[in-house]
């Protein structure tokens, strides 16, 4: 597995020991900070792909913390809280500073654990989501531009990729053809719209019938992606 880097944010010793023992077991890459100003310190060189973040620290609040990794300074990665205030104030709370998820003391290790695999692997599928779409034998690489079936590049067009890829972030719901021209081409459409329907020609000829996915149309609505 690859090895994923979480900061631990603990003030007490025996509890920091016994969590950074158990995350580290499980093959994770475990810093630790006793106090925020550690946490910061830490951040300078290196930045955790997970922060495991108490609330009562000795020098402030993990939530202020918290809320700082998101403003400041974009930071998007997992954060789980981890503290004895179990109030449901408390938990909304650190929700709204940003809190991916909460863990209220005392709790197990091994859930723990289980908490941090869950988060590396929802934002691990995130990211994934955000780079590429699969279904079935078909893939779209949305930073190479680039459309497979079957592992073979379907060699599209710079405007039928982003016909494509338009139709399937939409998928299920109609694009008109003028909505569909004014994002593919970016101007807006003046006469004859006859080069939308060439280039959802070309698309459904390149996809063929072995495709996961076709392009419906209908009048008066457009231009709409299904699931076979």
């Amino acid at each position: 597995m690859s090895q994923y880097t979480i900061l631990l944010v603990e003030d007490n010793v025996r509890l920091m020991r016994a969590n950074r023992g158990a995350l580290t077991i499980k093959g994770y890459r475990v810093l630790g900070a006793k106090t925020l100003a550690e946490a910061r310190l830490t951040l300078k060189t290196d930045m955790p792909d997970l922060f495991v973040l108490d609330i009562m620290l000795p020098d402030g609040d993990g939530r202020d913390f918290c809320k700082e990794l998101r403003t400041r300074h974009g930071i998007d990665v997992p954060i789980l809280f981890l503290s004895a205030l179990r109030e449901e104030p408390d938990i909304e709370k650190g929700y709204d500073v940003g809190a991916t998820d909460y863990l209220t003391k005392p709790f197990s290790l091994e859930h723990l654990a289980m908490k941090v695999k869950a988060l590396l692997e929802q934002q691990a599928r995130a990211k994934q989501a955000a780079t590429e779409f699969r279904a079935d034998n078909l893939r779209l690489d949305f930073t190479a531009r680039r459309a497979y079936l079957d592992n073979v590049d379907l060699l599209l067009k710079t405007k039928e990729f982003a016909l494509l890829e338009l139709l399937i972030k939409n998928q299920g719901r109609y694009l008109a053809a003028e909505e569909l021209y004014r994002w593919v081409w970016d101007m807006e459409p003046e006469g004859d719209l006859r080069t939308i329907k060439v280039h959802v020609s070309g698309l459904r000829h390149k996809l063929g019938d072995h495709a996961p996915v076709s392009i419906e149309s209908e009048r008066g609505k457009g231009y709409r992606m299904i699931q076979k």
